[in-house]
């Protein structure tokens, strides 16, 4: 079974995939990451994809809307987050004041990636995207952003709490407030060209069980009411 779903899970459905294979011996299960908006256009361009969990309901919707897929459901939320290089000497302060600080500002690609799209989002309803959009470095993923932070390509970046716990070579200086954007939430769906819909529907079910819930909270993330 091919899986595919947003970057800022690659950490928490690996543990969770050894952990399903391990239960599920006879069951080859083959997950890749990407921008959920990149995962998307690959399921309507027919790419071989049984399930995704993506992280955006605007790309699941079209999803739903192209008929490319069924059983969507809301699984997880997220808290976005503006990060340092832990080493930088940027100091925690105003959000207006640490962008106007910083030279570089990574965020993900808002075409495609959604942790970009809940950024840009958050500087234009915060009135600070005229101010930044010249110093904005796009990525192709958050965990793309996460990289040019770490690596000092970038002062700054929008990037999710899960994906900042990953690494203690960023710092976290805020989180952004949740009313600048829309909700930040994952979901599950089962592709309808999938030769294996029941495969998929017992992969989704068991990211809803007590053991899969548990890993995803270690990594940061919360199940969505």
């Amino acid at each position: 079974m091919n899986y595919s779903a947003a970057a800022s899970l690659k950490d928490a459905l690996a543990e969770i995939e050894t952990n399903y294979e391990k239960e599920h011996p006879n069951v080859d299960l083959a997950i890749d990451y990407g921008g959920s908006g990149a995962v998307r256009e690959k399921v309507v361009s027919g790419a071989p994809i049984d399930g995704v969990l993506l992280a955006s309901k605007a790309d699941t919707d079209k999803l739903v809307a192209a008929d490319a897929v069924t059983d969507e459901k809301k699984l997880l939320t997220n808290t976005l987050v503006l990060v340092k290089n832990a080493k930088s000497d940027i100091q925690k302060a105003d959000l207006a004041d640490v962008l106007a600080a910083a030279k570089k500002i990574a965020i993900g690609n808002p075409e495609t990636v959604p942790a970009g799209q809940y950024a840009q989002d958050s500087l234009k309803n915060a009135q600070l995207y005229d101010q930044v959009k010249d110093k904005l470095v796009l990525a192709s993923d958050v965990r793309q952003v996460l990289a040019y932070v770490e690596a000092g390509n970038a002062d700054v970046g929008f990037v999710y709490q899960t994906d900042a716990l990953t690494t203690d070579k960023v710092e976290i200086l805020q989180a952004v407030p949740d009313d600048l954007h829309e909700p930040i939430l994952y979901y599950t769906a089962t592709v309808k060209a999938s030769k294996q819909p029941a495969a998929v529907a017992a992969f989704n079910d068991y990211l809803t069980a007590a053991d899969s819930q548990k890993v995803l909270e270690d990594y940061g993330f919360s199940m969505a009411e």
